[in-house]
């Protein structure tokens, strides 16, 4: 995790993944991001998709989303994803202001 302005963006090295994940936050970040992090079975999907999205094979992750305190609150500052794309694209897009890229 990184601080970039009043940006912080999370990126999974130790799994394959295709998204820097941005949020908006204070110094509470880095250790909500360690609780994700350190979450028995991490799933990306209850970190960003709606709840009312989370249905059929998926709707056990909005219990997570809901309930998970740690959760609950990165759901809250989550600004969006940053495909990977090529590096020029991930670049303009991590330089960008949240909402924009």
């Amino acid at each position: 995790m990184a601080q970039r302005g009043p940006a912080w963006l999370l990126e999974c090295l130790s799994l394959t993944d295709h998204a820097t994940y941005r949020f908006e936050g204070g110094d509470e970040m880095p250790a909500l991001a360690t609780r994700l992090l350190c979450a028995p079975q991490f799933s990306r999907t209850a970190l960003y998709q709606p709840i009312e999205s989370l249905v059929g094979d998926e709707a056990e992750f909005a219990v997570a989303a809901r309930d998970l305190p740690f959760l609950a609150a990165l759901r809250e500052r989550f600004r969006g994803r940053i495909i990977h794309a090529g590096i020029s694209a991930w670049t303009k897009s991590v330089a960008a202001p949240a909402g924009t890229s």
